[in-house]
């Protein structure tokens, strides 16, 4: 399906089994590729992208390029090629994105909506509670961390918990933070490919 130029996908992330559930809204340029959403994810979420990662539509798999010495944990396709809307076509589709293959961070991505508008850049409109510290071992070891928060768990031995916990808010998300770093980021990305 080739979609129109001034076609706006919005689109809803949402962290897999989150109880309550953690997830983010937001519009991107139909014809975005699916490297530059994996940018929109970390940037909306509040991960830090310091592990691999992997789109996942039907049996296909999309992510970087393999290094150039030919290491890669997983065969993909190269997401820097694929469009959005290459896999999305109509409200409710879904494809899946996987980040940090160890803790095994898992995101459902919902085509909500198909809006005829300038793309601009990425745009994160709704964000709905605090994006899971790194390193923290998936949901399970997220709840555990929330346990402690709430005083119902104990840190662990290594006392890596205790930092975190002076400073978590599981609730709290800065809308206009995500906002100002997309447009950053997505700014650069732009001057770049102009010079190019």
């Amino acid at each position: 399906m080739h979609t129109n130029h001034n076609e706006t996908f919005q689109l809803k992330i949402l962290l897999e089994d989150s109880q309550p559930p953690i997830w983010r809204r937001v519009l991107v340029p139909a014809d975005l590729t699916l490297l530059d959403l994996h940018l929109v994810i970390q940037i909306a979420m509040g991960w830090l992208d310091t592990h691999m990662h992997a789109f996942e539509h039907g049996r296909r798999l999309y992510g970087p390029p393999a290094s150039a010495d030919g290491w890669s944990m997983i065969e993909t396709e190269n997401e820097s090629t694929v469009r959005i809307s290459d896999l999305l076509h109509r409200e409710a589709d879904q494809l899946h994105y996987a980040y940090d293959f160890g803790d095994g961070w898992r995101h459902r991505i919902t085509l909500e909506k198909c809006l005829i508008a300038d793309p601009t850049t990425p745009r994160c409109t709704e964000a709905v509670r605090a994006c899971p510290p790194e390193d923290r071992g998936g949901v399970d070891g997220y709840k555990g961390l929330l346990a402690v928060v709430a005083g119902a768990g104990s840190p662990d031995r290594d006392g890596q918990v205790e930092p975190l916990t002076a400073r978590l808010d599981p609730e709290r998300v800065d809308l206009a933070a995500i906002n100002l770093e997309l447009d950053e980021v997505f700014e650069a990305r732009h001057q770049s490919s102009q010079v190019a």
